[in-house]
């Protein structure tokens, strides 16, 4: 037990060494500047090199957590019935939405498809549609894999119905800020007959207002 007690005892002497330094405000021992003894004891242990903990990686891409406004533009194609007079046409949409930090999106948006198709009552004109959907992004390589479903109203020639669409594709970081959808887009939209299909390609630009943190 001798080692033990011998340990103890210097122990006792050095913080009774450090105490009287400390009331004495004695700048030459090894607390000077008035340091707190039991804090310039323990403070080597406490000591974390830098870089040692460190936040978790977050995923590559554009930030997330925020409002964002987008608008495409491609090419439509309807798939056609014998009556309809301009299958292929322009495609052109504008979405604003919110992005959530998991890669959940959810969005309104309005799509213009300028295809000239033709009802039963044989009114013609462009397929429109004023939707609301979900939009989940695989946060994990860049570009960032998507896939959406919208539903909402479709307006046809003299008539509107409730129509659906579906979507997948690519989403491009430009920046923190700034990205490009890459998308290809399914549209399913009933005329009082049948459904009526058009299929579009396009290229989205948009920004988001998610700060730089997220």
């Amino acid at each position: 037990m001798r080692a033990p007690l011998g340990l103890v005892v210097a122990l006792v002497s050095v913080g009774g060494f450090a105490g009287d330094a400390v009331a004495r405000g004695d700048e030459s021992g090894p607390w000077s500047n008035n340091e707190d003894s039991l804090f310039a004891l323990v403070r080597p242990a406490l000591f974390v090199p830098r870089g040692m903990i460190a936040p978790a990686a977050r995923s590559p891409g554009r930030s997330h957590g925020g409002f964002f406004l987008g608008v495409d533009g491609g090419v439509a194609l309807l798939v056609a019935t014998a009556h309809d007079a301009q299958p292929v046409g322009g495609a052109f949409a504008v979405r604003f939405g919110y992005d959530f930090p998991n890669g959940l999106s959810l969005f309104g948006r309005y799509d213009y498809l300028g295809l000239e198709l033709t009802t039963p009552t044989l009114d013609r004109g462009a397929l429109q549609l004023a939707s609301v959907g979900a939009r989940y992004t695989l946060p994990l390589f860049v570009p960032q894999l998507f896939t959406e479903a919208f539903v909402g109203m479709a307006f046809l020639p003299a008539q509107e119905d409730l129509g659906v669409g579906f979507g997948v594709g690519l989403d491009v970081p430009i920046s923190r800020h700034v990205f490009i959808d890459l998308a290809a887009r399914m549209y399913l939209v009933p005329d009082g007959t049948e459904v009526r299909t058009a299929l579009t390609g396009e290229v989205g630009f948009g920004f988001s207002f998610a700060s730089p943190g997220h």
